[in-house]
């Protein structure tokens, strides 16, 4: 825990010198920063190349460098052929809900990003997610908080370099079977589940 405890406060001195600069502002509940607008129309600038955040009813063009890409929409599918195009992706945040049958657009989604690092699932409108993640290899973070997740694929348990992985508090199962987890270094999950899986949970872990 030492090198997490160490970054952790390195993250904390280099946060508070951005708001002493005025980069960021804390917001009324004290756990939050914003940016300033200005600072951030230059970022976005100086990022486009590299950052996208896909949004209704801008209909831009993804460029075919995005390695970040952000995912604001209703619906998928009319994107789904443009993202699958962006063979530099290696981070992808779905931030609202959609109303797709999401299982299908992810599976082919995942099947062409192979070389993902990031996937954030939040409000994932499926009990389960597709057996295709097992491809992605080379995938560090999964976070699935707040989606109807119930159930892990098995093909999970073969990301042998996922560091970080975040459960939702609909889960009620993990695989019965054996993992190659050994570099996961962060797990987050409700208090209830971890009382209820504490015995699987080694398992899973080993």
């Amino acid at each position: 825990m030492q090198h997490e405890q160490e970054n952790g406060r390195y993250w904390k001195r280099l946060l508070q010198w951005m708001v002493s600069v005025s980069f960021l502002q804390q917001v009324s509940n004290g756990y939050t920063h914003v940016m300033h607008d200005l600072l951030h129309d230059l970022a976005q600038s100086l990022s486009k190349q590299d950052c996208f955040r896909l949004e209704d009813g801008k209909m831009t063009e993804i460029p075919c460098t995005v390695r970040h890409l952000s995912v604001c929409v209703e619906s998928m599918i009319q994107h789904k052929q443009s993202i699958c195009r962006l063979h530099h992706l290696r981070t992808v945040i779905c931030i609202d809900p959609v109303i797709d049958d999401i299982n299908d657009v992810f599976n082919q989604v995942l099947q062409r990003l192979k070389k993902l690092r990031v996937l954030y699932l939040s409000l994932y409108n499926k009990s389960k997610l597709p057996e295709s993640i097992g491809e992605l290899k080379h995938l560090r973070y999964l976070n699935i908080i707040r989606s109807l997740v119930s159930e892990l694929p098995r093909s999970l348990c073969t990301l042998y370099h996922l560091q970080f992985l975040q459960f939702s508090d609909k889960l009620h199962s993990l695989p019965e079977v054996h993992c190659n987890l050994s570099n996961l270094r962060h797990l987050g999950m409700y208090v209830d589940i971890w009382a209820q899986y504490t015995n699987q949970i080694g398992k899973f872990l080993t």
